[in-house]
């Protein structure tokens, strides 16, 4: 059985439509962590090498606050586009190029799922066709066995300090695993990523009761992120067909 306050998500707040520029975009904010994601076409693209007869070509860029980019940033760009990748329904687009501007204006924990959730809301926003809308939960695993989603920089501070989101990190963390689950708005796992922090005991860190446990607590909080996407975009709907939200 899995405690209400393991799986309990730290206040959210969204607001589409806050780029001028952007095709789509949304703020988003989870606890102290804050993130802006801006979406851009389909658009023409930048040079024929780019250019898919078949497809639009997906591009996703990451900035950090400080402006630098860096090997955490980096491999979060990769993990993004490959997820993307498989939502976005890019074949309606052919010759065409869908951007996606990422930036980490306050990093306090959790920022892969911050980013994913902040891109979903964006592309609703400039309504590119997609598969689902995606849901994404961090849970991290502690060196007790405690599983504890949606972890603050407290918690995941040792994930940023390795090379990258594969490598493995030192250090003194109570953290032992990091996972992040992507959720379909069906319920189902669509991807995950999970690192390594501390490679004591086992070298996967979980067994398959608490990899279940995670999968269940990540399902329980992306649902209550569904139905918090529902809320934020019925609301810009009504707001902008009356003038009024809810």
């Amino acid at each position: 059985c899995i405690s209400e306050l393991k799986m309990s998500l730290r206040s959210l707040s969204s607001r589409q439509s806050v780029l001028s520029r952007a095709d789509g975009s949304c703020l988003w904010k989870q606890g102290a962590t804050e993130v802006l994601a801006g979406v851009y076409g389909p658009i023409e693209t930048q040079g024929r090498k780019r250019e898919d007869m078949n497809k639009a070509d997906l591009v996703v860029q990451v900035i950090p606050a400080s402006g630098t980019s860096t090997p955490y940033t980096t491999t979060l760009q990769h993990f993004l586009h490959s997820m993307f990748k498989g939502q976005i329904l890019l074949l309606l687009h052919p010759r065409t190029s869908i951007r996606i501007i990422v930036h980490l204006i306050n990093e306090a924990g959790s920022e892969l799922s911050c980013c994913c959730n902040a891109i979903t809301l964006a592309l609703v926003d400039a309504g590119v066709p997609m598969k689902s809308m995606l849901a994404s939960v961090d849970i991290a695993m502690m060196t007790d066995g405690e599983l504890v989603a949606d972890p603050t920089n407290e918690i995941s501070h040792e994930r940023k300090e390795g090379k990258d989101l594969t490598g493995q990190g030192t250090g003194d963390s109570k953290i032992r695993a990091l996972s992040s689950f992507q959720v379909n708005s069906a319920g189902k796992v669509v991807s995950e990523w999970t690192h390594v922090v501390q490679s004591t005991g086992s070298l996967t860190s979980m067994d398959e009761d608490q990899y279940l446990d995670a999968v269940a607590m990540a399902k329980n909080a992306a649902s209550k992120l569904h139905n918090f996407f529902k809320l934020t975009t019925t609301s810009k709907c009504l707001y902008e067909c009356h003038g009024t939200a809810f």
